[in-house]
């Protein structure tokens, strides 16, 4: 199995995901991870140094990869009451063992101000807007500058170090006027591309669920067109379903399972044909529900369509993750046998799934294909 590269992901981290990210790479349990960070921070702070570097120089990344051991994603508050409770213990520890270590206590403010200012300009705010995660930056910059500064003039007084500090302050506040033209100007472009991504996945969610019900559907109304009966039935079908998308209904509030378990009687009505469900676990509904549901809706209607049967779906829910395998038995086809002006698959599946933060997989089986979509639990 390759080894997932060295990143730092968003899920399952506590403060920065340098313990997680090194978990995942070299597949070991993350306490065991964190147990040696801490104690080598024991060892004259070099745990503290190599997490900040790594912390520095290792990418970001929202992948969910398979992981040993449990997985825990704390809330951006709770990172923040991580790192605070970091610079606590770490100011309480410099100054119980002070006469220990033989160090100033111009030494312990500094390390408290670099460890405070750390915690401040690095910590991912999740959540919050651009402009507070500015300030938050802003601030944790302006106090691993103090931090510097005082450790510089450590072996001074403590007026001459409140001085020095005070000028710092003054020269960062002056910095900071100089500049806010042209960062205000950086926070309206940034707001203005975020709600342009917006925009660009609302309409390719709109694009991608006309694809999936109303054009089929009107392929099958085209295909039906001398049985009166039939005709009817999908444009019932159909209405029910545009509806409901359009304005919500009761069923938003449903359970993961029950809404799939819907879905799937709805395209069972459709075309007639009997789809084998079985889900193991229970889920709420979630911000990446929706688009879940639209993409296994495609992927069973390509099952029931193109496929042969038996059609089934099955789905796992666990507390990290939503994973939903589509299969049928027919003669399956693979991803470069698809012509590029066909975005049922690209669109609908793939390009969906991954737009949430998760993976989807088609594989070639004998007989059939099969569609694997994982897509992680999110707060609604």
């Amino acid at each position: 199995m390759d080894r997932y590269p060295l990143r730092r992901p968003q899920s399952g981290r506590i403060i920065t995901g340098v313990c997680q990210g090194v978990s995942d790479h070299i597949n070991v349990n993350v306490w065991i991870i964190r147990g040696i960070f801490l104690l080598l921070g024991f060892a004259r702070f070099s745990g503290v140094l190599i997490y900040l570097w790594l912390t520095i120089s290792v990418s970001a990344s929202e992948d969910v990869p398979d992981r040993v051991g449990p997985r825990f994603a704390p809330s951006p508050r709770a990172r923040l009451l991580a790192f605070a409770i970091l610079a606590a213990v770490t100011a309480v520890a410099l100054v119980v063992f002070q006469s220990l270590l033989t160090i100033s206590a111009g030494v312990v403010i500094s390390i408290i101000c670099l460890v405070a200012g750390a915690a401040l300009a690095w910590t991912n705010i999740g959540g919050s807007s651009v402009r507070v995660q500015l300030i938050r930056f802003i601030s944790g910059i302006s106090l691993l500058v103090i931090g510097v500064l005082i450790f510089a003039v450590r072996d001074e007084d403590p007026q001459t170090m409140l001085t020095s500090v005070v000028v710092a302050l003054g020269v960062l506040v002056i910095a900071a006027l100089a500049m806010w033209p042209a960062g205000a100007r950086m926070l309206r472009e940034l707001d203005a591309a975020r709600r342009e991504s917006a925009s660009e996945a609302a309409r390719a969610d709109i694009a991608a669920h006309l694809h999936d019900s109303v054009l089929q559907t009107l392929t099958l109304i085209r295909t039906s067109a001398s049985d009166p009966a039939t005709v009817t039935r999908l444009a019932r079908v159909q209405e029910r379903q545009l509806r409901t998308w359009l304005y919500g209904s009761h069923r938003d509030e449903a359970s993961l399972p029950d809404s799939l378990r819907t879905m799937i009687g709805e395209v069972e009505d459709l075309y007639g044909v009997d789809v084998d469900f079985v889900a193991v676990g229970d889920g709420e509904r979630d911000i990446h529900s929706t688009a879940l549901l639209a993409a296994c809706r495609e992927a069973v209607v390509n099952a029931v369509r193109h496929g042969a049967p038996p059609v089934s779906v099955y789905a796992e829910f666990s507390k990290d993750a939503t994973d939903v395998f589509i299969r049928d038995h027919g003669e399956g086809f693979d991803m470069v046998e698809i012509p590029s002006d066909r975005h049922g698959v690209r669109d609908s599946i793939l390009g969906r799934t991954h737009r949430h933060g998760g993976t989807a997989t088609i594989k070639r089986r004998s007989p059939g294909t099969e569609v694997h979509m994982r897509i992680p639990r999110g707060q609604s």
